[in-house]
């Protein structure tokens, strides 16, 4: 299967599948929203006594405080949650790929208790893959403050060079931690580096090819925010044409190239097998 069957088959994946995608996304969302609403419950006292004791010092320093560990704790038990959530995806798409049918509470796989500590695994790749990208993100805003839409762009196709880079080095990680096939994530990142070798250059190739749609569908949305006097419609259609088309099709590009690695490694490991079989077979 070369580049383009290989994102073909990707697409006709996606197009049978899509419904069951989308109706994970939305139990995903409801727990998330369950969650909020659970912790509104908790964290609502808290901010009602803040503002009915606004005379008492100490006692709206005590609230305030609560209020604040609160929040905090929301915040970092939804990122987590998101975070480790979204792995399920890559979990679905190996399925697809190899002809498995998915139900839509996979989305709740990494999720599993039975499981741990692959969550915590999923959690550190998740810092190294994101860390390089957001950072330089962050310096950049700190450092230019400003909408030009050159800069912007600029700042989009250095975005995805740092996530390509880590990517022709560690895209089988994420998989080899799902099948268990590596005890620890470094394990895992060693491991993706050496299926890697020989592949960078074939993967290159669908990086270069769904980087190009990114920026290209930028830019177009630029231009049609611009038309429109600074419109937000070009903004949210693209982030639906990301979220729901793009990003899954690529998603499910990895889990068809890592499965073409995989076959690669059997295929050779029979073929030595049958050849030292039958060497020994030739000596007796």
């Amino acid at each position: 299967m070369n580049d383009k069957d290989l994102r073909r088959f990707a697409i006709g994946k996606w197009r049978k599948n899509w419904p069951t995608m989308l109706v994970a996304i939305l139990l995903q969302f409801s727990v998330y929203i369950a969650v909020v609403i659970c912790f509104s419950f908790v964290f609502s006292p808290f901010l009602a006594s803040t503002m009915i004791s606004q005379t008492e010092g100490l006692r709206r320093g005590i609230g305030l405080t609560v209020s604040g560990i609160m929040l905090a704790l929301l915040v970092f038990i939804l990122v987590i949650y998101l975070i480790v959530s979204s792995f399920s995806f890559i979990y679905m798409a190996l399925k697809l790929v190899r002809g498995e049918k998915i139900s839509p509470f996979d989305v709740f796989y990494t999720l599993q208790p039975k499981i741990f500590p692959m969550q915590v695994q999923l959690l550190v790749y998740s810092i190294f893959y994101a860390f390089f990208p957001w950072l330089f993100t962050f310096l950049f805003y700190f450092f230019f403050k400003s909408a030009d839409p050159i800069l912007n762009f600029v700042e989009e196709i250095i975005f995805n060079i740092f996530i390509s880079l880590f990517l022709l080095f560690f895209l089988c990680t994420p998989f080899l931690i799902l099948e268990k096939k590596a005890r620890t994530l470094g394990a895992a990142m060693k491991k993706s580096i050496k299926m890697m070798r020989h592949e960078k250059h074939r993967f290159l190739r669908h990086l270069l090819y769904f980087m190009g749609i990114r920026v290209i569908m930028n830019i177009l949305a630029s231009m049609w925010s611009f038309s429109l006097d600074d419109s937000i419609l070009p903004g949210i259609l693209l982030g639906i044409f990301l979220y729901f088309y793009l990003t899954p099709c690529f998603i499910l590009v990895q889990a068809g190239f890592y499965q073409q690695i995989v076959n690669k490694e059997k295929k050779a490991a029979e073929t030595a097998k049958a050849f030292v079989a039958s060497f020994s077979s030739e000596e007796r």
